[in-house]
């Protein structure tokens, strides 16, 4: 729905808006994803790749340290 109207809006003034999405790192979530699906409609995907540490760790950690520890 997003992406038929960013187009309708575009065809109107001319303009291509792009439609981007911050995807999570984490597989379990990422594996909810449609992503093939979703790849016929967005733009962009961000990867959150800073996600380093999380649920899917078998330690607790920084999830995004500035150095390697």
């Amino acid at each position: 729905a997003i992406r038929k109207e960013l187009d309708a809006l575009g065809r109107k003034d001319g303009k291509r808006y792009l439609l981007t999405v911050a995807a999570p790192a984490g597989p379990k979530v990422i594996a909810n994803f449609e992503l093939k699906k979703m790849a016929a409609h967005i733009d962009w995907f961000n990867l959150m790749a800073y996600d380093f540490h999380g649920g899917w760790s078998e330690r607790t950690h920084f999830n995004a340290p500035l150095f390697a520890i």
